[in-house]
């Protein structure tokens, strides 16, 4: 049975109808929208759900024409497809200030303890015929440097366990410059390291001490080890969080927006930022 399991069709099959579901409901009356309405990704007039799922996944039909081209998010958020977006964007404006955040949710596995232990054994009971080539099987590699932690959203370990281990091509070693376990940290969903800046920016550590900022730099305002995507994109919202980012970019980063604001002749910034460290740190 496991050996006639193709895990790329079953993917592509379940991707399918999950945009297709999102997206049989009018636009303003759905939960989420993918936006793909521009690739006749949509109902016609009084189309019911099963026509449209076997119109939309017909062969040369609209999700294969959306899919197997690269204007898609899955090519874009791709090693290869953000070196190409990168290559089309060109170097960062000269009018723009940019300000970054890093974020993790993921543990060593050296210092996991009991965690690391656990994975190898459950990874121990997998059978090697199940799970290996040619048999197109389901495969579940074995773990790498970086382990989700316990608190990450349930939606994401999965992710971070993958990407936590991941091994990078020769090709994807050529674009980025770095080893494979440079990436392997990350909040369930993004590469921390890829976090800062693009490569081949000029990327600035701020601190209390920043000095004076420029446009066209990215100025990465630190790292924080516990977050996940959904804490960092504001999905999971509250009050210790918001005082978290309040500290970082108010508190501890005030003097970044006094330096430009200020270089610019907003002079009152200085006297409003230093009521809001204030009232912060109260």
């Amino acid at each position: 049975m496991w050996q006639n399991i193709d895990p790329t069709r079953i993917g592509h099959q379940l991707i399918n109808q999950t945009i297709a579901t999102a997206c049989h409901q009018p636009p303003n009356d759905r939960v989420f929208d993918p936006q793909l309405d521009h690739w006749g990704i949509a109902p016609l007039p009084d189309e019911d759900f099963f026509p449209m799922l076997a119109r939309l996944t017909a062969p040369g039909g609209p999700l294969q024409k959306w899919s197997e081209n690269n204007y898609n998010g899955f090519f874009d958020n791709s090693i290869a497809g953000v070196h190409v977006l990168n290559t089309i964007i060109g170097v960062p404006a000269k009018n723009v200030y940019y300000f970054t955040f890093s974020c993790g949710a993921t543990i060593s596995i050296l210092a996991s303890g009991k965690l690391g232990r656990f994975a190898n054994k459950v990874l121990g009971l997998i059978p090697r015929g199940v799970v290996k080539p040619p048999h197109n099987a389901l495969q579940l590699s074995p773990p790498g440097s970086q382990l989700p932690r316990a608190d990450m959203l349930p939606a994401f370990p999965i992710f971070g366990y993958a990407m936590g281990g991941y091994r990078l091509t020769a090709a994807q070693k050529r674009i980025l410059g770095c080893r494979s376990v440079d990436m392997h940290q990350n909040d369930g969903v993004v590469n921390t390291a890829s976090m800062r800046g693009p490569r081949g920016s000029t990327i600035v550590e701020v601190d209390r001490t920043v000095g004076e900022v420029e446009r066209g730099k990215f100025y990465h305002l630190g790292r924080n080890d516990t977050l996940d995507h959904a804490d960092a994109i504001g999905i999971v919202v509250d009050t210790d969080l918001v005082g978290y980012f309040k500290n970082i970019y108010v508190l501890r980063k005030c003097v970044v927006l006094m330096n430009v604001l200020g270089s610019e002749g907003g002079n009152n910034v200085f006297g409003d930022c230093r009521t809001i460290v204030s009232t912060a740190a109260g």
